[in-house]
């Protein structure tokens, strides 16, 4: 139990880690807003394949052999990043990265489900969510501290030795969901699959990834190349499920899962993590580009979150068994998302750091509000076979997810920002009396502080584009958040009105 959580949290430690210290590892290895992207695509795009081919590969090698063989390769991969000198190299080894762990979640969750019945499940669901939230918890501290102190190459290498002690436990402590006896059976009527699907389903996966990338410089209008792209990924995914829809032995058993809970449970889990990561991405850019934080201040607020996310999360584990109408904890969940992002689009440059911890309280309690009773609806009708095709398509979603949020997260502030800057042309139009008045103050200011003339005004105009800026990304996120607040609005309407999940 223990060692399926730690094996779990490793990953989403390393990951959140990631991405608090994306800056530093841009400049790291010098690489551009537009390059440092695939940096994050590469990992989801080869964790998500990992994650379709999971069943395959565990029927094959065993739980035990897989994951520990899964953990020995991102540990390898982890080293490269934190050697890397160039953006490629980075890129090449979150593809391994993304190979070594993106199917570890998916993996343990399944096992967990496969090996432990009646208590022993509830009790190793905790372990496991302590991984999970445990690591994302930790994230903030760790690479604040590390990156005070030495170089980014630390938020990997950090990890390598717990990746490590983690291939040790795995092979030494983690059994086999089945006797040998069965394994052997299993063996010889092992299912050949086709090697086409999974190449269209790949086709498919890298071109929804380049689009989501791409568009974050370029709207799908302004480029037939992205279209094409598009239409492509639109073809190669209805290629590959009108075949798995045909074949008796399909990778991905979506047959099986029309099932209105589990499509309802889909769409609620996209609605969490698309506001989840739309946070993640949002938040850090307010805290130190808006309000000016420093990355070791917003790593203690989101240090508090992430503990009062796992407080929530083990209360709802405690008391799970005795609720009987979940619909109305879900309901309160959405609600409480779309109050954190309401009250983050009402901030100010001038907000107290205290103002942050009410919206952050209610933004932490999220998850146990809504993604832990999704989890236990949703996936409850599906028997083992079914759970495991069930659950990989789950956490195929997530992956992509975290991909679409971060795309429409920055198209949103692009657009957002130019309109902002058209409106407030006029407030950096030098030739405007009040502008001028303003510079004419800031030249004499730091005249008085030993600044040639030419100079002062030079530097004036500086800090009066300085501040320009940062007004018109106050107001991006801030209409950012309002349409956050909406989404999550939407998600309670869809939750008060289904009733498949209660």
């Amino acid at each position: 139990m223990l060692t399926l959580g730690l094996t779990t949290g490793v990953e989403f430690l390393e990951n959140s880690m990631l991405v608090l210290s994306s800056a530093h590892v841009q400049g790291g290895v010098g690489a551009t807003p537009e390059e440092f992207v695939w940096v994050t695509a590469a990992y989801a795009t080869a964790a998500i394949l990992m994650i379709l081919l999971q069943q395959n590969l565990t029927e094959h090698f065993g739980y035990r052999r897989y994951l520990t063989a899964s953990l020995i390769v991102y540990a390898a991969a982890s080293l490269g990043c934190g050697f890397a000198h160039s953006v490629i190299t980075l890129i090449a080894w979150r593809v391994v990265q993304g190979a070594g762990a993106g199917a570890l979640f998916t993996s343990c969750r399944i096992l967990i489900q496969f090996t432990f019945l009646g208590p022993e499940r509830v009790k190793a669901l905790r372990f496991f969510m302590a991984g999970v939230f445990g690591g994302s918890t930790l994230a903030p501290l760790l690479a604040t501290r590390l990156i005070d102190a030495s170089t980014w190459n630390w938020i990997f290498w950090i990890i390598v030795p717990i990746i490590l002690a983690c291939a040790l436990l795995v092979w030494f402590t983690v059994p086999e969901p089945e006797s040998a006896e069965k394994a052997e059976q299993q063996i010889e009527r092992r299912v050949r699959y086709d090697y086409w699907p999974i190449a269209l389903f790949a086709v498919s996966i890298v071109s929804v990834e380049i689009v989501m990338q791409r568009v974050r410089f370029q709207f799908l209008t302004q480029s037939p190349h992205l279209l094409l792209l598009l239409a492509v990924a639109i073809l190669a995914i209805v290629g590959f499920v009108t075949h798995q829809l045909r074949v008796p032995d399909p990778i991905l058993h979506l047959t099986g899962l029309r099932n209105k809970q589990f499509l309802w449970g889909l769409l609620f889990y996209f609605i969490y993590y698309l506001l989840a990561y739309a946070f993640s991405y949002l938040f850090p850019v307010f805290c130190e580009q808006v309000l000016l934080y420093s990355v070791d201040f917003m790593g203690r607020l989101l240090f508090f979150s992430g503990v009062v996310s796992m407080a929530g999360v083990m209360v709802y584990l405690g008391v799970s068994s005795r609720l009987r109408r979940r619909k109305l904890l879900m309901c309160a969940g959405m609600l409480s998302m779309a109050a954190a992002f309401w009250m983050l689009s009402r901030l100010s440059t001038q907000i107290a750091a205290s103002g942050l911890y009410l919206p952050l309280f209610l933004r932490s309690l999220f998850a146990a509000m809504l993604v832990l009773p999704v989890a236990g609806l949703a996936f409850k009708e599906f028997e083992l076979d079914f759970y495991s095709h069930a659950y990989r398509l789950k956490n195929i979603i997530r992956q992509l997810c975290q991909t679409f949020a971060v795309a429409a997260m920055t198209v949103m502030l692009h657009h957002r920002a130019a309109v902002h800057r058209f409106d407030l042309a006029g407030d950096a139009d030098p030739s405007s009396a009040a502008v001028s008045q303003r510079i004419s103050t800031l030249s004499h200011g730091l005249i008085a502080h030993g600044l040639g003339a030419a100079d002062a005004h030079a530097a004036a105009l500086a800090l009066m584009g300085k501040a320009l800026e940062r007004q018109i990304l106050l107001l991006s996120c801030l209409d950012a958040f309002t349409l956050l607040a909406g989404v999550a609005l939407l998600g309670f309407a869809l939750m008060a009105l289904q009733r498949q999940l209660d």
